[in-house]
């Protein structure tokens, strides 16, 4: 498998080798950095969900007449590279494939109030059935820690550690680490019911979330299909998605005052320009920001 440098080097002689000129074929490159450094993997390794996720977030802080237009811009040169790499044979179909009929959330979809937040966690609360236990705690953990769905499917019991203050270790992309405060007493009371079922369930499996049925780790697939769910039953005007909980407490924090670095960190992003696609301040605080001067 090529490395990244490698792919991008091949990939530029090839634009310069079809006349492309110079300052579009340096764009070409800037913007296929800039994808690569949002998802944090590798061109071999990125999914048609990352590409899909990635239009999205760049539509936060982007005027509305313009977010399809930008869309399409950064879409079209995804297209290109993605399109040589199956030519190259180093993935199977260009990612791309599809993607126009996709439609942008529009920017007030792209995360959810702290009303609409509450109105999640009021209809969970009245489900107190085991499976109603396991949708609140997950839901907490994506909300109150701003994790991947993907880094939620791979959380084992022993992932979790009382110490002072309590911790949690999240494995995220490219395997790296990082240990989160598990401190927050929402997240601990959501937590605690499914945690000390998984505790006296002794399965096969380490995992923290598995399946009443199966008794197996659940897929992220599953997960994301039970938090859509979750918003319908919680009568959001929106779809809901894991996502979406992850940019909401990104959004969430940076309006309540912590600084762009501490969120990031949180969220597991080496690039703060990652950060600032998914941390959108709302024109209240705007306008109370402007107050602030003498």
């Amino acid at each position: 498998m090529k490395d990244t440098s490698e792919i991008l080097s091949d990939f530029r002689r090839h634009l310069l080798g079809g006349s492309w000129a110079k300052s579009t074929v340096r764009h070409y490159l800037y913007e296929i950095r800039f994808f690569l450094r949002h998802v944090e993997k590798e061109p071999e390794s990125c999914t048609q969900e990352d590409i899909e996720n990635y239009l999205a977030d760049i539509s936060l802080g982007v005027s509305r007449e313009y977010q399809s237009s930008t869309r399409q811009r950064k879409l079209a040169v995804l297209r290109v590279f993605f399109g040589y790499l199956a030519k190259k044979k180093l993935i199977q179909e260009n990612l791309c494939d599809g993607l126009p009929s996709v439609k942008v959330p529009r920017k007030e979809q792209l995360y959810l109030s702290e009303e609409q937040v509450q109105q999640i966690f009021s209809a969970l609360a009245s489900d107190t059935t085991l499976s109603g236990k396991k949708s609140l705690a997950m839901t907490a953990m994506l909300y109150y820690l701003g994790i991947r769905v993907s880094e939620l499917a791979t959380i084992d019991l022993n992932h979790l550690v009382d110490g002072n203050p309590p911790t949690i270790t999240i494995y995220g992309k490219g395997g790296k680490v990082r240990i989160l405060p598990f401190n927050h007493q929402k997240l601990r009371d959501s937590l605690l019911p499914w945690r000390r079922f998984r505790q006296s369930f002794k399965g096969s499996t380490p995992a923290l979330f598995i399946s009443l049925k199966s008794k197996k780790r659940l897929s992220v697939r599953t997960i994301q299909r039970r938090i859509r769910s979750l918003g319908t039953q919680a009568g959001l005007p929106v779809s809901l998605s894991p996502h979406m909980l992850r940019r909401s407490f990104a959004t969430h924090l940076l309006n309540k005052g912590a600084d762009l670095f501490t969120i990031a960190s949180l969220m597991g992003h080496e690039n703060i320009e990652v950060t600032r696609l998914y941390a959108l301040t709302s024109p209240k605080k705007r306008e109370e920001a402007l107050l602030l001067l003498p």
